[in-house]
């Protein structure tokens, strides 16, 4: 897909929202998040109760921080890709299991972190 024409600021603003929630240790706050951002404080609400009622977002047990919703780890675990390794990878993880006689997981680094995708649990 080529980057000519419309550029859907909308779209791209809720996802510079989301991505710098994302990389915040505690939460961000809606003022905090706009600063970070660039965007007036009105249009950071607009957005975020948007990305609230989607479930992109949710807020902590204090209501004024926001977290990654839901959706986020949804939409990831939607993937075809992910099922597809996890399927692929199972008789080997089941093996690795069985010679080492110990519960073995298979995850898949994302930046820092890392998701586990598949487990073969010891007898």
């Amino acid at each position: 897909m080529t980057s000519s024409g419309y550029k859907a600021p909308a779209v791209h603003k809720a996802f510079q929202l989301l991505r710098a929630v994302a990389e915040s240790e505690n939460g961000m706050r809606l003022v905090e998040l706009a600063a970070r951002v660039g965007c007036s404080t009105s249009t950071t609400h607009g957005l975020v109760h948007a990305l609230l009622r989607e479930k992109a977002l949710i807020q902590g047990d204090d209501p004024h921080k926001l977290f990654l919703g839901p959706l986020i780890a949804d939409l990831a675990f939607t993937d075809w890709n992910y099922a597809k390794v996890s399927r692929l990878a199972q008789p080997i993880i089941d093996g690795v299991r069985d010679h080492v006689q110990a519960t073995v997981f298979l995850g898949v680094r994302i930046r820092t972190r890392v998701m586990i995708t598949a487990t073969a649990e010891a007898t």
